[in-house]
């Protein structure tokens, strides 16, 4: 017999993510503990426990707790969600700290034309949007897909494109820091870090936080596709969290000193340099640090920021960078 879904621990019956979810086939991973969801999603990994939960007409059905294969090739709209992750994963290759949070991923499908425009960029800012307004918080976005609150992370976007499947199919990662308070962070990420229990006071169910992301970018999701940036371009500006700020920023071998000067079309960064609008860097880290003087990778900073950086509007000329926001990955052979 099924364990009642009000019973558990991410929220399940009041979890109403949209139609691209909430349809027939829809299904839903609720794991107790797994290495990463979007490794989980991505065919890798060990099995985990935990309950694989259904869309019926009148809501979810939480089948029986089994122990569950990572799935290969899960359909578009599937959804995978952890109490813990033991091997999250960031940007850059980096390890995503547990510190009690919504550790959400989910497939979905995009032409790859909608996939070269800064999908991870649109994400985070769409994300910013719809937190921002359900909990009246002032949430801006650190380029590429960073969600700050008063310059400390909320949370993070990893988009993970497939390589054997269909082309434009894509494993999309969430984190947000939800119940974590100050004991709970480690001392590195005490001036870092945030969490909605530090800035509301209480700590929202995991799947009402879920519901209003997936929800919002679904319903936001088809002007993005046939319109591209032009209709979010003035909430990007009112978000940016780097505009007109002199940033360092490290891609590859290479690395640019500047300006932040907003997006182009396809959401890479623009960083004013000596030599005008330049770089339209599509991946990379950035700082608001300097590198050591003298590097000979170092392209020299502007004395001052010139008028009006960061907050022109979009520059739409293009983007000269290969190089992209999204990590492609290959699939293990069974068994492998």
């Amino acid at each position: 017999m099924n364990t009642p879904t009000h019973r558990d621990w991410f929220g399940l019956d009041v979890f109403r993510p949209g139609p691209d979810f909430c349809r027939p086939q829809g299904e839903c991973y609720l794991l107790d503990s797994v290495g990463s969801t979007s490794d989980f999603l991505l065919g890798r990994g060990e099995p985990a426990s935990g309950r694989r939960c259904l869309w019926r007409e009148w809501g979810w059905e939480a089948q029986p707790v089994a122990r569950h294969t990572p799935p290969l090739l899960p359909a578009p709209g599937t959804l995978a969600v952890a109490r813990r992750q033991t091997h999250g994963r960031g940007r850059q290759g980096r390890h995503w700290q547990d510190c009690g949070g919504l550790f959400l991923s989910w497939v979905w499908r995009f032409d790859l034309q909608v996939l070269r425009a800064g999908l991870p960029v649109w994400m985070g800012l769409i994300t910013a949007l719809a937190l921002g307004e359900q909990y009246g918080l002032n949430i801006q976005l650190k380029w590429p897909n960073d969600l700050l609150v008063g310059g400390r992370k909320l949370g993070g976007f990893l988009i993970d494109r497939i390589g054997t499947v269909p082309a434009g199919t894509v494993v999309v990662g969430l984190g947000l820091n939800l119940g974590a308070t100050k004991v709970d962070l480690p001392p590195s990420l005490l001036t870092r870090a945030t969490s909605l229990q530090m800035l509301l006071g209480s700590s929202p169910q995991p799947a009402e936080v879920a519901g209003v992301v997936l929800a919002r970018l679904g319903a936001e999701r088809a002007r993005f596709e046939g319109e591209g940036w032009q209709p979010f371009s003035r909430s990007f500006m009112r978000l940016d969290w780097l505009a007109g700020r002199a940033v360092t920023l490290t891609t590859g071998k290479r690395i640019v000193q500047g300006y932040a000067g907003g997006i182009d079309r396809q959401g890479a960064l623009i960083v004013i340099t000596p030599g005008g609008p330049t770089g339209h860097l599509r991946a990379g880290d950035v700082h608001l640090t300097e590198p050591e003087p003298g590097d000979p990778r170092v392209t020299a900073l502007v004395s001052a920021p010139p008028a009006g950086t960061g907050r022109r509007g979009f520059d739409f000329s293009g983007s000269d960078a290969p190089e992209d926001h999204l990590t492609t990955s290959r699939r293990k052979p069974e068994g492998g």
